[in-house]
């Protein structure tokens, strides 16, 4: 592949990264105010469904933070190795 392929395939995954992360940060809102307009959970299904919200939540961040930091890394191995080279 030559440079423009390459660079060409990065930008490519970068509108993707930051179109994953306006959809994050779009749920992430949304259960921020869902537990803001909620008081006080009055029974346990109430409490259970906010904590699993919370927990697929901080799972989803986690795997997208995975995504960037091995985006990142494979970014700047490539850039180093075009500019060693």
């Amino acid at each position: 592949m030559n440079l423009y392929e390459t660079f060409a395939k990065f930008k490519n995954e970068i509108n993707s990264l930051n179109k994953n992360t306006k959809e994050l940060l779009n749920e992430l809102n949304s259960h921020a105010h869902h537990i803001r307009n909620k008081i006080e959970c009055d029974n346990i299904a109430c409490d259970s469904f906010f904590i699993s919200e919370q927990d697929n939540l901080d799972g989803k961040v986690f795997k997208f933070n995975i995504k960037i930091f091995n985006f990142k890394f494979r970014l700047f191995q490539y850039i180093e190795s075009v500019i060693i080279n």
